[in-house]
C-alpha cells in the first residue's frame, strides 16, 4: 500500500513538472514605457508591462517582463538582451514587444548611440561606435523588429508587435499625430511578416483625446516629462493591451485573461522608497541586503565601490535594520541608480564597537557633513537632500557635455555617496524621492562648480554643507564656462527646464567672459545684457535671481593688497543688481578681505599650490592663482552663506541652525582645516585658469 501511494507521489511530482515545463510564457519586451528602471515605481514611474501581469490566470502561463529603460529596438539587441529572451523562449511562448521612444536617437554619440534608421527598409550606416568602440553595421527600425518577430517564430513563439504609447505632447487640444512615424512603421512590419498587431499609440492617444490636456498632465505623465507615464498612465496603458488581446483572437492570449482580474492599485500607486540594510546577512522585509561584497553592478543597480578592505559588523546582536554596519579603513561609495530629481536621504552611521567619525560627500565631491562622530556601539541619524541630474531635457537638445565631463558621477544616472573620514561606518540608507524642495541653482565657471579631483575645489560644492536638509543646491556650473558659452550648451536651458516657483538662481560669471575670444563681453555693456537675459529668463519661470560677483585672483601688489585683474567686471555686477533691484552677494570683496587677512605666502594654502610629490605622479610642483583647494573652497562657501544671511532673508532660515557667523578678515585657522581627500586625483588644472 505504502508503495502505491509512493509511486502515486511520484508520478503526480512528475506530472506537475511536465505542466509547468510546458506551460507558455508570455514575455514582453521594450524600453521604460514597458518597465521603469526595475519595475519598482521609483520616483512614481511604471511601465504598463508590469500591471499588465495582474490581468493573466499565473496558473496557466508565466510572466515575464524584460523590457530595460532606454534601450531601442537596436540596442536591445546589440546589448545581448534579446539573445536571452531567445535562449528561454520555447514553442507555444509568446513575445510582446514595443519599439520606438529611442529609435529616434543619435546613432552615434557618447551619450546613448542607441539610434536607428528611419523606416523599414534595408538600408544601412557603418559606424565606429564612440561607446563599445566597435565597428557597427546599423540598420532600420524595421529591419531590427523583422529580425526579432523572424527569430522568434523561428523558436515556434509568438510575436506579437505592440505600436508605441503617444508621447503626452498636444496640438489643437489632441495628442500630436505624427504620420509615417514609429507606430505606423510598427504595423507595417507586422503586416509585413503575416503576424498581429496592437495600436496601443491610438487606442491611447483616443483615451487621453478624451480626458484632456489639464486632466493627463501631471496625472497620466509627469509635468515635466512627456515620455514616462504614473501609474494612472502605465494601468491605462496596459488595460488598452489587454483591450486590444480581447479584441483580436488570432493573438491566442485570451484564454489566458482572468475573468474578473483583481486589480491592486495600491502597489503601483504608492510612493517609491529606497531601503539599504548595511552589513546584515539577513534579510529584513523592505529592506535591500548590502554586505562587504555588494560591488555595484549594472545589473543590480546598486552596490559598493570601496577604495581598500571592507569591514562588517554587528551591534550587540540586533536582527533589524540598523542594527549591522559596513564600515572601512578608507574612504568607500555606495552607489545607486536613481531617475532625475531631488531626494531626501536618511543615513544611519556608526554601530561599530570602535566608534565612528563619517565625513560625507555625493555625487563630485559635494559636502554634505562632516566629522559626524558615534561612540562604541551608538548609531546617529542624519538626513541629506541631494540633487541627482541628467543632462537630457524633454522635447530639445540636452546639455552639450564636454568631453571631460562624460566620467563625471554628476552626470552618470546614479547617486553615489562618498563615505569618508577617519573611520567612516554606515548601518543604512533610506531614499525617497523629494522634488517639492525649493532649490538653489548655481551658474558659472570653474571658481563655482563641483570639481571631480583632488586637490581642486569650488565653493559650490561647499556651500551645502552650511545649509539645512530643506533645500537642495543644484550646481550646474563648470569650468571653463562664460555667459554666452553657458547659453549655447544648453546648461541654462536646462536649468530652466528644472526650475519651480520660487526657486532661486545664483549667477557668478566673469573669469572667462573677459578674455578675448568669441565668448568676450565687455564689463559696461554686454556683460549686463547677457545677465539680463539670464534674469528675465528666470524670472518668467517664476524664479529668484541672485548676483555673485566673482572671486579675486591671487594677485597682490608690493603693499600686500590684491590686485583687480577682473576690471570693471565686479562693478558692472553691482551696478546691475542695484538697478534690477536683486541680490548681491559681493563675493569679489569678501575675497579681496580673505586673501589680504591670510597673506601673500599664507594665502598659498586656499589655492592649489603644492609642492612636487604631494600627490601620485605629481613631479613638479602646483601653483595655480585662480583655483582654490578645498580650505580655500571651504572659506568661501562660508563668506557666501554669510552673505545669504545678511542680503536674502526669505533663503537665510535654510541655514544650519549652528551657524556661527563668519568674517573673512578673521578665516579659519589653516592648521585646524581637516579634509579627507576623495579616492579620485587629477592633476590638470581645470579650464578658465
Amino acid at each position: 500500500m505504502k508503495k502505491i501511494f509512493l509511486i502515486g507521489i511520484i508520478a503526480l511530482i512528475f506530472q506537475v513538472g511536465v505542466q509547468a515545463k510546458n506551460k507558455p510564457t508570455i514575455f514582453t519586451i521594450g524600453d521604460s514605457t514597458v518597465k521603469n528602471g526595475k519595475g519598482d515605481g521609483v520616483n512614481g514611474q511604471w511601465g504598463w508591462g508590469d500591471p499588465f501581469q495582474q490581468y493573466f490566470d499565473t496558473t496557466k502561463v508565466f510572466m515575464k517582463n524584460r523590457a530595460l529603460g532606454g534601450t531601442s529596438s537596436r540596442t536591445f539587441q546589440t546589448k545581448g538582451l534579446w539573445e536571452e529572451v531567445l535562449e528561454e523562449l520555447k514553442k507555444g511562448d509568446f513575445v510582446l514587444m514595443q519599439f520606438g521612444h529611442n529609435d529616434g536617437g543619435a546613432i552615434n554619440d557618447t551619450l546613448r548611440a542607441r539610434g536607428t534608421i528611419k523606416g523599414v527598409g534595408e538600408e544601412t550606416e557603418e559606424i565606429d561606435n564612440l561607446i563599445t568602440k566597435q565597428h557597427e553595421v546599423v540598420h532600420s527600425y524595421g529591419w531590427y523588429l523583422r529580425k526579432m518577430v523572424r527569430e522568434a517564430k523561428a523558436k515556434g513563439a509568438t510575436p506579437v508587435i505592440v505600436t508605441p504609447i503617444p508621447r503626452n505632447d498636444w496640438e489643437n487640444g489632441a495628442i500630436k499625430r505624427t504620420q509615417s512615424s514609429y507606430p505606423d512603421w510598427a504595423m507595417q512590419v507586422a503586416r509585413q511578416e503575416g503576424i498581429q498587431f496592437i495600436d496601443l499609440n491610438k487606442k491611447m492617444s483616443e483615451k487621453l483625446d478624451g480626458l484632456g490636456e489639464a486632466l493627463v498632465t501631471g496625472v497620466y505623465f509627469f509635468a515635466t516629462d512627456h515620455t514616462h507615464t504614473s501609474a494612472k498612465g502605465a494601468m491605462m496603458a496596459a488595460s488598452l493591451v489587454v483591450d486590444g488581446i480581447r479584441a483580436n483572437k488570432k493573438i491566442g492570449l485570451k484564454s489566458y485573461l482572468l475573468k474578473n482580474p483583481q486589480l491592486n492599485s495600491e502597489k503601483y500607486l504608492s510612493p517609491a522608497v529606497f531601503r539599504f540594510d548595511f552589513g546584515s546577512e539577513q534579510s529584513n522585509p523592505g529592506w535591500t541586503v548590502v554586505t562587504k561584497k555588494s560591488v555595484y553592478s549594472a545589473e543590480k543597480g546598486f552596490g559598493l565601490i570601496p577604495s581598500g578592505e571592507m569591514e562588517m559588523g554587528n551591534n550587540a546582536g540586533m536582527a533589524k535594520p540598523g542594527a549591522d554596519y559596513l564600515s572601512s579603513k578608507k574612504p568607500f561609495y555606495f552607489a545607486v541608480d536613481l531617475p532625475e530629481g531631488h531626494y531626501r536621504v536618511l543615513i544611519t552611521l556608526g554601530g561599530s564597537a570602535e566608534g565612528s567619525s563619517t565625513t560625507l560627500k555625493a555625487e563630485s565631491r559635494r559636502l554634505l557633513f562632516e566629522n559626524v562622530k558615534t561612540a562604541s556601539g551608538e548609531t546617529v541619524k542624519k538626513t541629506i537632500v541631494v540633487d541627482v541630474r541628467y543632462p537630457q531635457m524633454k522635447d530639445q537638445e540636452g546639455i552639450k557635455l564636454k568631453e571631460r565631463e562624460l566620467n563625471y558621477l554628476n552626470w552618470d544616472h546614479k547617486l553615489t555617496l562618498e563615505f569618508n573620514g577617519e573611520h567612516p561606518c554606515v548601518a543604512a540608507i533610506r531614499i525617497q524621492k523629494a522634488d517639492e524642495l525649493p532649490t538653489i541653482f548655481l551658474a558659472g565657471n570653474s571658481t563655482v562648480t563641483d570639481q571631480e579631483n583632488e586637490p581642486w575645489a569650488s565653493w559650490g560644492q561647499m556651500f551645502p554643507n552650511f545649509l539645512k536638509p530643506e533645500v537642495v543646491v543644484a550646481n550646474y556650473a563648470e569650468s571653463g564656462e562664460t555667459l554666452l558659452a553657458f547659453k549655447r550648451e544648453n546648461r541654462l536651458q536646462k536649468i530652466l527646464s528644472q526650475m519651480k516657483t520660487g526657486d532661486y538662481l545664483f549667477m557668478e560669471f566673469a573669469h572667462n567672459d573677459q578674455k578675448p575670444g568669441g565668448n568676450h563681453l565687455d564689463a559696461m555693456t554686454t556683460y549686463k545684457e547677457e545677465l539680463l537675459y539670464y534674469i528675465a529668463e528666470a524670472r518668467k519661470k517664476s524664479g529668484k535671481p541672485v548676483l555673485v560677483t566673482s572671486t579675486n585672483r591671487r594677485r597682490f601688489d608690493e603693499n600686500g593688497k590684491i590686485i583687480n585683474t577682473l576690471e570693471e567686471f565686479p562693478e558692472a555686477m553691482r551696478q546691475l543688481a542695484k538697478e534690477q533691484n536683486i541680490p548681491l552677494i559681493d563675493l569679489n570683496a569678501m575675497s579681496k578681505t580673505l586673501y589680504e587677512t591670510l597673506g601673500v605666502e599664507n594665502s598659498k594654502k586656499a589655492f592649489v599650490h603644492y609642492p612636487a610629490n604631494s600627490y601620485p605622479g605629481q613631479d613638479k610642483p602646483l601653483a595655480d592663482d585662480t583655483h582654490f583647494n578645498p580650505y580655500g573652497a571651504y572659506e568661501l562657501a562660508k563668506c557666501v552663506t554669510q552673505a545669504v544671511l545678511q542680503s536674502i532673508p526669505d533663503l537665510a532660515k535654510f541655514v544650519r541652525d549652528d551657524w556661527k557667523s563668519f568674517d573673512p578678515a578673521a578665516p579659519d585657522p589653516v592648521a585646524q582645516f581637516r579634509w579627507y581627500d576623495s579616492p579620485a586625483v587629477n592633476l590638470l588644472k581645470p579650464d578658465g585658469n
